[in-house]
């Protein structure tokens, strides 16, 4: 995840299209990884900023199709 400015992350979730919200734990860097089954689901993920506290959702970033080790974009970032 690339982030700038106020974009440094305190917290994420994810949502698949069948589940509520989960939490996602840092890994590493910027590395985050939710114990969920998500497979052949879209994703959507909810960010929360350390710095501002402001929360960003960004829906259906990645497709039912999507897969580990590939990138998706979303059209949203901390102001």
């Amino acid at each position: 995840m690339n982030v700038a400015g106020g974009g440094d992350i305190a917290s994420m979730w994810v949502k698949g299209s069948s589940t509520g919200w989960i939490s996602m734990s840092h890994n590493w860097g910027a590395s985050y990884q939710a114990f969920a089954t998500l497979s052949g689901q879209p994703l959507s993920f909810k960010i929360t900023s350390y710095t501002t506290k402001e929360t960003i959702v960004a829906y259906n970033v990645a497709p039912s199709t999507w897969s580990v080790g590939l990138t998706y974009q979303a059209n949203v970032n901390f102001h």
